[in-house]
């Protein structure tokens, strides 16, 4: 898959949608798959992107404790990006 930032902000806005729908899983799953991601590749999101994780790394706060988050984190941090989108069930 073909720029890789672009693709990885697109899914930071869904883990938005999603938590807005209140599918606070899903969301988690793609926040935390982008953090590492962006984390692993050492990449940077434009500064709205970035601003739009940062609000949403909040917003999970308050639907999810730490240690659930890091269960995510450690169920998403392996996943390829065709990995993730297939979960996505398009």
């Amino acid at each position: 898959i073909d720029h890789k930032i672009g693709i990885l902000a697109c899914l930071s806005a869904l883990a938005e949608i999603q938590l807005s729908l209140n599918n606070v899983n899903q969301s988690a799953r793609l926040y935390c798959f982008v953090t590492a991601q962006l984390k692993k590749d050492s990449l940077q999101l434009m500064e709205p992107d970035e601003f739009a994780m940062k609000r949403l790394a909040l917003a999970l706060t308050h639907h999810i404790n730490d240690k659930a988050i890091k269960k995510i984190i450690y169920g998403t941090e392996r996943l390829s990006l065709d990995e993730i989108i297939k979960e996505l069930n398009f």
